[in-house]
């Protein structure tokens, strides 16, 4: 199915008003009723907020606007050869992260994972985690990377599709007359913003919530062409979906090796993960082929 040839804008903001709502809603009753967005208990909410853009997209297309779900929301079959490269890529831009952050001042490397406590895991749940690891071949790196490369396609991909299919698929349909690189940037903020009911309230950022607004605003632009450049290539949000899950999964390779720093400055949301994913951006950018017709 054909993208409309103006933008419905109608479509757009009701879309996005309901996105929004229901997100707000939950993020609001998850820290009312007394928790935090700090260690694992967090991840209910995340991944309930997670679903949030594409059941929204789903059921408008289905109730509302009475349009085919497979062809306006890019729920097609891609390649197996696309679908390696949106899982690969992922924690490949994690050890980047964290590479570039061991090269800041008074951060250095440690393999006890201590850095988990960065994304605020407490020390029971590190220890778990690092007693998982005694044994394995190579140590802890290879078993996160292990343990990332399982989780990424498998459980933690439900939620990358869950957003994907909002935003790269919904959008991605309905924004097409702005030409890609208008609608890119226009995905970008928009995902971005529907993140931050969470992010002032703690998630990511609990030290620095203005400030990692910001700076969660910059990364999803720069992750924005990459994204798009995978569900252009692919032909699919399955592949867009693979990487998001995979980011997710992988994201302890960028911190959970780091002793000093801040959450400004290490991880996959601090500053050497936003160069590292600028870099990532820039080679999209500049190498990557011409969007093809979808």
């Amino acid at each position: 199915m054909e993208a409309a040839a103006k933008v419905r804008w109608n479509r757009v903001g009701l879309y996005y008003g309901l996105t929004m709502l229901v997100t707000i809603a939950i993020t609001f009753a998850w820290t009312a009723s007394g928790r935090s967005w700090q260690g694992s208990a967090s991840a209910v909410a995340l991944n309930l907020c997670m679903l949030v853009p594409g059941l929204v997209a789903a059921a408008l297309q289905r109730w509302v606007f009475r349009a085919p779900l497979a062809s306006t929301l890019g729920l097609r079959r891609p390649s197996l050869t696309w679908l390696a490269f949106g899982w690969l890529l992922a924690p490949l831009i994690m050890f980047f992260a964290l590479a570039l952050a061991l090269l800041l001042p008074n951060v250095s490397f440690v393999s006890d994972l201590s850095g988990l406590a960065s994304l605020g895991m407490s020390a029971s749940e590190i220890a778990g985690m690092r007693q998982r690891t005694i044994g394995f071949p190579g140590g802890a790196v290879p078993a996160l990377l292990l343990q990332g490369l399982l989780l990424g396609p498998s459980l933690l991909a439900i939620g990358g599709l869950g957003e994907e299919v909002g935003w790269r698929g919904f959008l991605y349909h309905e924004l097409a007359s702005l030409g890609p690189t208008r609608r890119t940037m226009l995905i970008g903020l928009l995902w971005g913003i529907w993140h931050l009911p969470a992010v002032i309230q703690g998630y990511a950022y609990p030290l620095h919530p203005v400030l990692g607004s910001l700076m969660l605003l910059v990364l999803t632009q720069l992750l924005a062409p990459i994204y798009s450049y995978l569900r252009d290539r692919s032909g699919s949000v399955l592949v867009p979906a693979i990487f998001h899950g995979t980011c997710s999964a992988t994201g302890a390779i960028a911190v959970g090796f780091v002793r000093g720093g801040s959450e400004l400055l290490t991880g996959f949301t601090g500053l050497a993960g936003l160069v590292a994913t600028g870099i990532a951006c820039l080679l999209v950018v500049r190498y990557g082929s011409k969007q093809q017709p979808q």
